[in-house]
């Protein structure tokens, strides 16, 4: 895809982080081209956590009924290897619990709807260059294809394919993988984790009903879905940092920015938030307030560095001592990070 006009902003993804940064911006005025890659993944009809705090965000971004579609938890059943679950749930039908149980399809399809009423302009194509300076950036596609903006944003998630590009670098946690299944079982309406020697798993109730289960492990220890179960294939986990996550004429949203290991329950929230925040940051810079990058990078790195910090306290909890819940208690984010296959 080659264009002869340049955008205001080019973001680079379309999942949640990317399409909130989207909506933020057209919000606000700015012509924006929306980038993804050529046969993306659709998202799939799996259950998700979402904290309260996103109430707010939904709000801001137009999508307040998205919660109405969702199921909303009203407790925390913990196995964390103890005589008894721990139990947290709330003591009536309007306690306050630990959030909602969205579908991520949908939330994905109301997200895509939203961007397009705005008139957020959809491009794909993958990222195989990008040349220029802040306020005249080119980004070059395959087959000679091109777009141009002032500004970019990158919303690739934990491959930051953008900002890596621009130089920062990224650093990673200890290797974790995550395989969810679909049971069609109904679920109670709350979170349920469980630990076990080498991993742990959850369990989600899903709006449709049936529940989603996850298993989060070390690679080689990927289990397969149970028989009838609807299986994903094994995803990367493990928690990831930029650095930086914002610079002249560019930053990073969602997990292109910081990624958390699940056990945070963070992972959505991080992406809609973080995405609404890009946005309006981006927003001001190519509106003349480029400081507000700095502002936006600052409280994004250290948001960071607080929950990958409580995060090796959580595996600490559990009464496991197995090599896989001792090492990630005492995890950190490392210098470099180690790949390896899914």
């Amino acid at each position: 895809m080659e264009t002869q006009k340049r955008f205001e902003v080019l973001v680079a993804g379309r999942g949640p982080a990317g399409l909130a940064a989207s909506i933020a911006l057209a919000e606000r005025g700015i012509e924006v081209v929306s980038l993804a890659p050529v046969g993306a993944s659709p998202a799939l009809a799996r259950a998700e956590m979402l904290s309260l705090a996103v109430e707010a965000i939904l709000a801001r971004l137009g999508l307040g009924d998205v919660l109405a579609r969702a199921v909303r938890l009203r407790g925390v059943e913990r196995h964390w290897n103890r005589a008894r679950p721990e139990l947290q749930d709330g003591l009536s039908p309007d306690a306050a619990g630990p959030g909602w149980s969205v579908d991520r399809a949908d939330l994905q399809e109301a997200l895509t709807t939203r961007a397009a009423a705005l008139g957020v302009t959809e491009a794909q194509g993958q990222i195989r260059g990008v040349a220029g300076q802040p306020g005249r950036w080119r980004v070059t596609l395959p087959n000679g294809g091109s777009l141009d903006a002032r500004f970019l944003v990158d919303a690739t998630g934990r491959p930051a394919a953008l900002a890596r590009r621009l130089g920062a670098k990224l650093r990673f946690g200890l290797p974790l993988l995550a395989r969810v299944w679909t049971a069609t079982a109904p679920a109670p309406s709350r979170l349920v984790a469980k630990a076990e020697p080498d991993g742990w798993r959850y369990t989600l109730p899903h709006p449709a009903g049936g529940a989603s289960v996850g298993w989060l492990t070390r690679p080689g220890l990927v289990r397969d879905a149970p028989p009838s179960f609807a299986s994903t294939r094994a995803q990367d986990a493990r928690s990831m940092q930029l650095s930086p996550v914002a610079g002249p004429g560019w930053l990073a949203a969602g997990d292109s920015a910081a990624a958390f290991d699940p056990i945070a329950s963070q992972g959505l929230f991080n992406a809609l938030s973080g995405g609404f925040f890009a946005g309006n940051a981006a927003a001001d810079a190519v509106r003349g307030a480029p400081e507000n990058i700095t502002v936006y990078r600052l409280l994004t790195e250290r948001t960071a560095a607080r929950t990958h910090h409580l995060i090796p306290s959580q595996y600490a909890a559990s009464g496991y001592r197995t090599s896989f819940w001792a090492e990630r208690a005492q995890q950190t984010i490392l210098s470099k990070g180690v790949t390896y296959g899914l």
